[in-house]
């Protein structure tokens, strides 16, 4: 088995270079959990509920970046992990004293993932398949 394709009974789709794809997605991960455990604070001009937005837009891109490397069986899978991922972040911001933890967080965590599972059933599923077409041609099945 080489680096870039799974082997036949993998969880991952026939990508070209499936380990960049979940690379970047566990990339992705870790800086979430910074952003949401580091002692930081945002802009005091932003709006009241950009807050919720960010939590929103984040949770959905999740979504839709692991659907788009892993098969449509564990989509819910998918969809349990980030929930798990998105509880324990604010499960461990109630644990520092810089950070609070909210409920409403966690709810616009779960419209994400929703907003995500919907564009995933929409087409976006195959994102993936058509950025490596167009990058390097055809990928391998």
């Amino acid at each position: 088995m080489s680096l870039t394709s799974p082997p036949s009974d993998s969880i991952v789709l026939p990508l070209r270079y499936p380990s960049w794809w979940l690379g970047i997605g566990v990339l992705m991960l870790l800086t979430v959990a910074a952003l949401l455990l580091l002692p930081m604070r945002g802009p005091d001009f932003a709006p009241a509920y950009t807050d919720k937005l960010v939590h929103t837009l984040v949770f959905c891109i999740l979504m839709t970046w692991f659907s788009g490397i892993l098969k449509p069986r564990y989509r819910l899978a998918i969809f349990a992990s980030l929930l798990l991922f998105g509880t324990s972040m604010e499960w461990l911001q109630s644990l520092v004293h810089w950070r609070s933890a909210e409920v409403l967080d966690l709810l616009f965590n779960v419209i994400g993932l929703l907003v995500g599972w919907a564009l995933v059933r929409a087409g976006m599923a195959g994102w993936t398949h058509r950025v490596e077409s167009v990058l390097f041609g055809e990928s391998p099945t």
